[in-house]
This record gives structure tokens, sequence and C-alpha cells, in this order.
């Protein structure tokens, strides 16, 4: 974590190094590896998709009523 943006909304330059950059590294490599399994699952696509549609019809009813 930390901050990535400064108070004007612009990014902030990237650590270079600090206490258990390493560990964070290694760490989020298997985070990114299993999203990107998960990401080509067919159930997740299946119940993603499911979302995104009953969301665009929240978002139109939404619209609709204000």
């Amino acid at each position: 974590g930390g901050r990535k943006y400064d108070k004007e909304g612009k990014e902030m330059e990237k650590s270079k190094g600090h206490k258990d950059m390493k560990e964070k590294e290694e760490a989020s490599a298997v985070f990114r590896e299993m999203w990107e399994r998960c990401k080509r699952h067919e159930g997740y696509l299946e119940k993603k998709e499911a979302f995104l549609a009953e969301q665009k019809a929240w978002d139109k009813e939404r619209k609709q009523s204000a």
C-alpha cells in the first residue's frame, strides 16, 4: 500500500526500495498469477457477465427514476 497520488492527483514516483519489498513483490506475483487464472475460469466469466448485465439494468433504472 501507500499513497500512489499526491494531493493534486498526480501519480507519485514509485519506491525504489523499502522494507520487505522483495516479499511484497513475490506476494504480488502469486496474487496476479491466481487472478489471471480466475479471469479465464468459465464459471467466473459467466458470473461476471450476469453481474454486469444486472448492474447495467440497475444503472438504467436509477437514471430513469432520477
